[in-house]
């Protein structure tokens, strides 16, 4: 009978038609349904766990902020939350700048007297809509605090966020940008659910997409030095800028906070209910990661992928002058090993020159194969019978080493039945760890999505590549160790797959994603 009422609901009041939103709004109002995903272990790490992660309120309070909220019709019930959990912040040297480009005199005259409520808020009477980027703009003209804290009209902050702010800025020296963890917000703003525990600094990550997102904190100065947001960027303006710093001449000192600081309503037309209802997001973040590919000087060309809307790839260009030497390592027999180098030759078509060899065939004659290459030549290693998902995987690869700041790239290996088999190592409270092992290869986690690029703290030497002058210094396991004083990072570029032949072993019984210990008192440093 159940089965049968869903049926016909589906029929007479479909999801995306205005009658089946009536329905949904009815059912949640009704108690039918709730409007998300209940995770009841994430409510007991809020409620026991949570709040003994906050700091004391500082008591030198001369680190001023700056609020910039654009606002458009504000409706009360987002208007009032916002303005109460900044208002009741523990950390009290901040200014308010609320933008309002709203066309209905009632909802104009609300935001107006809400904003008499403090002194501390500015209210800005914007002439009309131009736009989040042009609005937000003009609330910049306004900006007289060190540092600017960007928010959307319906979110809410943490009240013990301009705090941890504060204290890291002043722990750690040359800080220019700080990001939080955050997760959402249900409509009515009773329940927070959906939490993304972040990374440290991850460039890497960020070709994938903004996962930085909120809580985002940046130097006035250097917002200023970019002239703020781009209208041409709408949707993905707040990555746009991001990217637009990260290619200014030096590097950037960017900052983790390893709290929630920032709930992100699900407001009905948000990008945070449904990023498929704004597809000029997609284009608009696609053209601020190929502006950024072209102020970096990285040959190559972002490009959406199918049916994961704000996630990028990137297509290298190759560089001709460039070998490969692939040596594989599938099995002690000999002929088995050159069965796996046809293998994988015939699902190959890559423009880079290659060149495929057994290990036996380089530790009988390393010298006769490493004269061949000069320093910049790729060397694979594959330990393992693999296949590849896609045919220009050399190419992509080593164009991936070719940025900058990589010293060894990997693909994600999975096993045939989709779970994951290597990704490389993090660390996890100071202890190394395989990252999303045995997870399946297109989850969503609560430490993001397994198919973004990662930043790892090493390969682990099933499959991976390396230049010639990297590669020569590996210890047995991979890539060495020993610390990177050029600031080089090991990357898992999980776009390409590698599916691993062998036989997976039995099930693996370390890591139960149904608990709450592992799933919430540990955050990965990735």
């Amino acid at each position: 009978m159940k089965k049968f009422l869903k049926d016909m609901s589906f029929i007479f009041f479909p999801p995306s038609s205005k009658r089946g939103k009536w329905l949904k709004r009815t059912a949640i109002r009704l108690g039918l349904t709730k409007s998300y995903i209940y995770d009841h272990h994430y409510q007991f790490w809020i409620e026991t766990s949570e709040r003994f992660m906050f700091l004391d309120p500082i008591k030198n309070k001369d680190l001023k902020f700056s609020i910039i909220v654009p606002a458009y019709n504000t409706k009360d019930k987002y208007l009032e939350p916002l303005i109460y959990s900044i208002l009741n912040q523990s950390y009290n040297n901040f200014e308010l700048i609320i933008g309002d480009a709203s066309d209905i005199p009632k909802r104009v005259n609300a935001i107006k007297n809400i904003s008499k409520r403090d002194k501390r808020i500015k209210y800005v009477r914007l002439g009309k809509n131009e736009g989040i980027s042009i609005n937000t703009n003009k609330c910049l003209d306004h900006v007289s605090g060190d540092w600017t804290v960007f928010m959307d009209h319906d979110d809410t902050l943490s009240v013990h966020a301009l705090n941890e702010v504060a204290i890291k800025i002043k722990e750690i020296s040359g800080v220019e940008i700080l990001y939080s963890d955050e997760d959402k917000l249900t409509d009515s703003g009773l329940y927070r659910h959906t939490p993304h525990f972040k990374p440290d600094w991850s460039p890497h990550q960020y070709l994938s997409c903004n996962w930085t997102s909120h809580l985002s904190v940046i130097r006035t100065d250097l917002v200023k030095k970019v002239k703020g947001l781009r209208a041409v960027c709408d949707g993905a303006q707040d990555y746009d800028l991001v990217l637009r710093l990260l290619a200014l001449p030096g590097e950037r000192q960017i900052v983790h906070i390893p709290k929630i600081l920032y709930h992100w309503r699900v407001a009905e037309g948000s990008t945070a209910d449904n990023f498929l209802k704004k597809d000029y997001a997609v284009k608009a973040g696609m053209k601020a990661l190929n502006d950024f590919l072209k102020a970096k000087e990285i040959k190559g060309k972002a490009k959406p992928i199918d049916n994961r809307p704000g996630f990028y790839d990137i297509d290298f260009t190759v560089n001709k002058e460039q070998q490969a030497l692939i040596i594989v390592n599938a099995s002690k027999d000999l002929i088995m090993n050159k069965t796996v180098i046809n293998q994988i030759k015939r699902s190959s078509s890559s423009i880079t020159k290659t060149i495929f060899i057994t290990k036996d065939e380089f530790d009988n004659n390393p010298k006769k194969y490493l004269d061949k290459l000069y320093k910049d030549d790729v060397i694979f290693s594959i330990n393992g019978n693999y296949t590849v998902n896609k045919t220009k995987w050399v190419d992509t690869l080593c164009g991936v080493l070719n940025m900058e700041n990589v010293r060894a790239v990997m693909p994600k290996i999975i096993w045939p039945d989709q779970t994951i088999k290597d990704m490389g190592i993090i660390l996890e409270a100071e202890k190394e760890t395989p990252l999303f092992k045995h997870l399946h290869c297109g989850a969503g986690t609560i430490f993001g999505h397994t198919e973004w690029i990662r930043d790892v703290v090493r390969v682990s030497g099933s499959f991976f590549a390396a230049k010639k002058e990297t590669w020569v210094n590996l210890n047995k396991d991979g890539i060495s160790q020993l610390i990177d004083e050029n600031k080089k990072y090991d990357v898992v570029w999980s776009n390409i797959i590698a599916v691993s032949v062998d036989k997976k072993p039995g099930s693996y019984q370390g890591y139960n994603p149904n608990l709450v210990t592992d799933k919430y008192s540990r955050v990965p440093r990735v």
